[in-house]
């Protein structure tokens, strides 16, 4: 006969279990049948959901789980899953806040652009204006050199005639 030493169910400090692995098992059979003979609405049967294959694990494997360690054990990951849950939405909320922030800050300089683009197309326009004047001008600026020099010319075979005349 083994002696093993397991935690209590209730949480007391070890105990001296002087039941065998077989037992155990003749013991939690005994159990399942009593449940089965319950049937399967049974309250207690219900109540037990579980605890037969944890009793099962325990026994092949000198373990000393019970449901009710579970259950506590899923509660605490639940509250620590719930508060990181939470700290998750303030982090959301923050970034919301902030991407909100980038987007005001983004459509502003958005507009400062299209304001910008405007001036420069206006510049643009009074740049092709100017142009077009400036080469009107110095188209006419051409003509009117090129009439002054013929006229220039004129005027010197003019005088080259007069002094020519004097001469003779």
């Amino acid at each position: 006969m083994s002696k093993a030493r397991r935690g209590g169910y209730d949480g007391r400090e070890d105990q001296e279990m002087s039941a065998t692995k077989d037992d155990e098992r003749r013991a939690l059979k005994k159990i399942v049948e009593i449940m089965e003979g319950l049937g399967s609405n049974s309250y207690v049967a219900m109540a037990f959901a579980g605890c037969v294959e944890i009793a099962e694990e325990n026994i092949d494997n000198d373990w000393g789980y019970s449901m009710a360690q579970r259950c506590e054990s899923a509660e605490k990951e639940a509250r620590e899953l719930k508060e990181k849950i939470q700290h998750m939405a303030h982090d959301v909320k923050a970034l919301t806040s902030q991407i909100s922030e980038a987007n005001r800050k983004l459509d502003e300089k958005n507009d400062q652009i299209a304001g910008l683009n405007q001036t420069i197309d206006g510049i643009e326009e009074e740049k092709a204006k100017l142009t077009d004047q400036l080469t009107d001008q110095l188209i006419d600026e051409s003509g009117y050199r090129a009439k002054a020099e013929q006229e220039i010319i004129k005027l010197k075979a003019k005088l080259y005639d007069l002094m020519m005349e004097g001469k003779a």
